[in-house]
């Protein structure tokens, strides 16, 4: 990689990978510098996947109670405004 660069070295790494797989499982050199970039990312820095997971379910968590509760009170209203129709229909 000194000699020729990150590109050149994508790029091999590309083509050894494509000569061992079938067309269908082929890669390119930007598939290879991506995977490239993660992993570096991944090695220098304390990713955590588990916590970003677990704060993603919680927000959702979250999110999907405040939607069901809303859901309640707009049935609620509804319900309400129906009954306030058929009083002002009777009368």
């Amino acid at each position: 990689m000194r000699d020729f660069g990150e590109p050149a070295a994508n790029g091999l790494l590309a083509k050894a990978i494509n000569n061992a797989v079938s067309p269908a499982h082929a890669v390119t050199d930007a598939d290879v510098g991506g995977f490239a970039r993660v992993t570096r990312a991944m090695r220098a820095n304390p990713v955590d996947v588990q916590a970003t997971a677990a704060q993603g379910m919680a927000e959702a968590d979250a999110v999907v109670t405040d939607l069901l509760k809303n859901l309640g009170k707009q049935a609620e209203e509804e319900l309400a405004s129906t009954e306030e129709s058929d009083n002002d229909t009777r009368d």
